[in-house]
């Protein structure tokens, strides 16, 4: 049964040694993905776990100093590892007690060296003062003969070791029950089983898995379980082999496991691709990743802070071009960057304003020298950048009645020469095809009753009946010229053909009338003489 460690910590519940070491397996930080403060947290909570572990049963554990690097111990209790011990950091009884253990196992040796050189009697000695005060480890049976037993049955007798916290009989075991299997998998698994989650000895996991007949090792239980050793281990690679595409929840967790893994070597791109995979594999969503994506999302951070207060002073200095090329760095290897993409848009927001009120001096620059096609066109870029709505509407406003009235006195001014000209039909086609302005300031300023008209003519359907009406009207003017100078005849010939497309007419219908009074005195006065 799993005990609450914050209680075994503040002594308020007694643990046996199997739970002590369990708790601290739990506990120990070595390949987690923490920060300073919660990994020191978690070695000071281990070194009291393992402070508990020796005051509580050293009479049944092992001491053994670390060869390598000095001041740490290892910890065993009937075979099963208690993790490294810092010396230094175990309670002063709990460190006084395994450094006698230490020192006893130093005169031990110098005993067996005396011994093998003739002076026993003072090794003798030696032994018998520094274990004056020593606690002895109590009697153990025999080892039980096995040599004629069923891989069953040895997997039976391991399991009543197990109970018995007997580790090391129970390892022998199960080693001898994976041997005497054959290619049933039932023991390998067991003894995998035994070496991952009950010893935590994952090198010797993988080890056995390598020893095992091919077959075997393509089983799914045993895969999981050097994978999850691996894992554990640090073995990316050969974790990624022994569990394929394996999926459940166990897979996830060793996807997990690697995740964390790669969490304290400073990769994100493999934690987020372990994430990615814990995700897909665990299709019952049993395995909690929170944590895992919370470690990864203040990884990312941590190791992309550098560059965001670079990206920050060179803001502070003013350096918008270098801050820009610096953000855009930035979310190319760390796309999730808000500080890079806020400082992005900040400075595309002032590289705006800026050509914006650039536009905005061209506009009125334009405008100054009467370029008013011109201000309209700097005027409407500068509104797509943003530019205050209503005034900068008004100023184009005002532009844009300026280029209308420049373009309209430019079209009078062509009409007034064309229609000076002694064949005026193309500039009245000019006409009819000119804007009402246009043709309004036209009627005004050169006061042509030939324009007024063409006005009063129907024009709008065709081009045809555009010079129709031209060719009406012109003929009009030089029937009045005629009828002026007495050419009655002459003045009925150019109305005929157009009585139809000037019917309707007032001045046509007067003229009309003019030439038929004219005629008829023309023949009163014929009858007179």
């Amino acid at each position: 049964q799993r005990v609450n460690p914050e209680r075994v910590l503040a002594g308020s519940i007694d643990a046996g040694p199997q739970q002590l070491i369990d708790l601290i397996h739990r506990i120990n930080p070595t390949g987690m993905a923490l920060s300073d403060a919660d990994r020191d947290e978690r070695y000071r909570q281990k070194s009291v776990l393992q402070s508990r572990l020796v005051q509580n049963f050293g009479d049944e554990l092992r001491v053994a100093a670390d060869p390598q690097q000095a001041g740490l111990v290892t910890l065993k209790h009937r075979g099963r590892d208690a993790c490294h011990a810092v010396l230094s950091d175990l309670d002063p009884d709990a460190r006084a007690w395994v450094q006698r253990r230490l020192d006893q196992q130093q005169v031990e040796v110098g005993d067996a060296v005396d011994s093998q050189n003739g002076t026993g009697a003072k090794a003798s000695a030696r032994r018998s003062k520094s274990t004056r005060n020593a606690t002895t480890r109590p009697a153990e049976a025999g080892p039980q003969d096995t040599t004629d037993l069923s891989a069953d049955k040895l997997l039976v007798l391991a399991a009543k070791a197990m109970e018995d916290y007997d580790y090391e009989a129970a390892e022998s075991l199960y080693s001898q029950a994976c041997k005497r299997s054959g290619q049933a998998p039932e023991a390998a698994v067991a003894y995998l089983g035994f070496l991952v989650d009950t010893l935590g000895d994952d090198q010797a996991a993988l080890e056995a898995g390598m020893a095992l007949p091919a077959p075997l090792r393509s089983n799914a239980e045993i895969r999981l379980l050097l994978a999850a050793a691996a894992a554990r281990s640090g073995q990316d690679q050969a974790a990624e082999s022994h569990l394929g595409r394996l999926s459940g929840p166990a897979a996830a967790a060793i996807c997990g496991t690697l995740c964390a893994h790669a969490l304290t070597v400073d990769s994100p791109d493999r934690a987020q691709f372990w994430l990615d995979q814990a995700r897909q594999r665990d299709t019952d969503g049993q395995t909690d990743l929170l944590r895992l994506s919370e470690q990864l999302a203040a990884l990312r951070q941590r190791l992309r802070q550098p560059l965001e207060a670079a990206i920050q002073h060179l803001l502070d200095d003013g350096d918008l071009d270098a801050a820009l090329e610096q953000a855009q760095a930035c979310l190319v290897q760390w796309p999730d960057s808000r500080i890079a993409r806020a400082a992005i848009t900040r400075i595309e927001a002032s590289h705006q304003r800026q050509q914006m009120e650039d536009h905005l001096k061209q506009a009125r620059q334009a405008l100054d020298q009467e370029d008013y096609q011109e201000a309209v066109r700097w005027f409407e870029h500068a509104l797509t950048l943003g530019a205050p709505q209503q005034a900068i509407k008004d100023e184009l406003a005002r532009a844009r009645r300026s280029m209308d009235d420049a373009r309209d006195q430019a079209r009078l001014r062509q009409l007034r020469k064309r229609l000076a000209e002694s064949d005026r039909g193309p500039a009245l086609l000019d006409y009819l095809d000119s804007p009402a302005t246009v043709r309004e300031r036209a009627r005004t300023e050169l006061r042509l009753p030939i324009l007024d008209w063409l006005d009063a003519l129907d024009t709008s359907q065709s081009a045809a009946k555009a010079r129709a009406a031209v060719q009406a009207v012109t003929a009009l003017e030089q029937a009045g010229q005629a009828l002026e100078q007495g050419e009655l005849e002459r003045a009925e010939r150019l109305l005929q053909p157009h009585a139809r497309v000037l019917e309707g007419l007032p001045h046509a219908q007067s003229l009309a009338e003019d030439i038929h009074t004219a005629r008829a005195g023309k023949r009163r006065a014929s009858a007179w003489k």
